[in-house]
């Protein structure tokens, strides 16, 4: 709706979160009963679906940079394109210096990675148990998406392909 969003069950169309926000959605994602939004001003939400409470509200150090976010597979880490933080204690755990706005965040599976795409045509693994980068890959163009399956990284760009990366380190 115009002053913000919903989030509702599936089967029933009942609104199990109404969140207002003074500004657009630019991204959400969903793991388990966890749901995490960011919205164009310089905010990140997150809420528990199953008891439908508020968990947390995460400001952006630059007002009006929050770009896109991801949980890892299990919930305990989050991550915007300044950083990512430890979802339990709400601490940051590793900063993301970027040299452009990310595009796009994927975990790996484990959580130890996360794969951050830009504008460039760039994609940056980050070790977050190193803190380093370890492996870029690259598109023709921006990469729009990106997503960790059994066989690896995928990503899709502005070049019109789809790409299966090996990320061994």
């Amino acid at each position: 709706y115009p002053d913000g969003y919903d989030v509702l069950e599936v089967e029933t169309g009942k609104v199990v979160v109404r969140e207002k926000v003074s500004a657009p959605v630019v991204d959400a994602v969903f793991v388990g009963t966890t749901v995490m939004g960011a919205c164009n001003s310089d905010q990140v939400r997150r809420w528990n679906l199953s008891n439908q409470k508020f968990l947390e509200s995460i400001s952006a150090k630059k007002p009006f940079d929050v770009g896109p976010v991801a949980l890892s597979a299990d919930g305990s880490l989050g991550a915007t394109d300044e950083g990512v933080w430890d979802t339990e204690s709400g601490e940051m755990v590793a900063e993301l210096e970027n040299p452009f706005a990310p595009m796009d965040l994927a975990f790996s599976p484990d959580g130890r990675y996360l794969a951050v795409p830009f504008v460039d045509g760039a994609i940056w693994i980050r070790d977050l148990k190193t803190r380093g980068n370890f492996k870029r890959f690259g598109h023709q163009g921006a990469v729009r998406a990106v997503f960790w399956g059994p066989r690896g990284l995928y990503s899709a760009g502005d070049d019109c392909t789809a790409v299966l990366w090996d990320t061994t380190p």
